[in-house]
């Protein structure tokens, strides 16, 4: 039988940085929104334990979520030293806390709640899955996404993320509707039958421009828009 000790506290918080960039260069998405790729987030709690707490996440650009990396990384600042003294194995309490400080930094918070999650799975010997209920499947569902393009290059994008085993694939659209359904027939011709895709404007269309995509799309392929 293994009991939870007395007594553990957050005695530091630490934020890495690092670049994460795209594999296929530069990504692309309606209203001429291109980028290369995130910094990203790394936070470790450190208790008086001994006991290291890890949490990730990669902030899209402001151009697409209102959370930013820069305003992650000073929202933790702000956040960090009056979560030091807290029970990690607490989460609620530790949440608590940070919403008593701050209204908004949900993103940030996140970092430091999911760090107090790795530390209480550590402090009793269990996978974090386990205290959030357990594994329901065997393994996640996963997609790639491949941006706007032309068809040459968006059929030589998917065709790479299957033969690495992706099933799965956002195709990005909300230039040219029309344009868009010629590349998404391309790339959905393409691949194999087993190959889901699904089409995603970013709120690049107006009623009449989405029409005029699954007009010329044409009946002959489903591909829903998300």
């Amino acid at each position: 039988m293994c009991f939870v000790g007395l007594g553990m506290r957050i005695i530091g918080v630490t934020a890495y940085t690092y670049d994460a960039n795209f594999q296929f260069g530069s990504y692309t998405m309606s209203g001429g929104r291109k980028a290369n790729g995130y910094p990203s987030i790394v936070v470790r709690l450190l208790t008086d334990d001994g006991i290291e707490g890890w949490s990730e996440s990669a902030p899209l650009g402001s151009d697409y979520l209102p959370s930013t990396f820069t305003g992650e990384v000073a929202a933790l600042r702000e956040l960090a030293p009056h979560v030091l003294g807290l029970d990690p194995r607490s989460p609620a309490v530790v949440v608590q806390k940070m919403d008593s400080i701050m209204l908004s930094g949900n993103a940030a918070k996140a970092f430091i709640d999911f760090a107090c999650w790795d530390i209480f799975g550590k402090s009793v010997g269990l996978p974090t899955y386990n205290l959030l209920g357990g594994v329901l499947c065997p393994s996640l569902p996963a997609f790639t996404v491949i941006g706007l393009g032309s068809p040459e290059t968006g059929v030589k994008k998917a065709l790479a993320e299957y033969e690495r085993g992706v099933t799965a694939l956002q195709l990005k659209i909300g230039d040219d509707p029309v344009k868009d359904a010629q590349r998404i027939r391309a790339i959905h011709k393409a691949l194999p039958s087993n190959v889901v895709c699904f089409a995603d404007a970013n709120c690049g269309w107006n009623l009449e421009q989405a029409l005029i995509y699954t007009r010329t799309l044409g009946q002959d392929i489903c591909i829903p828009l998300e």
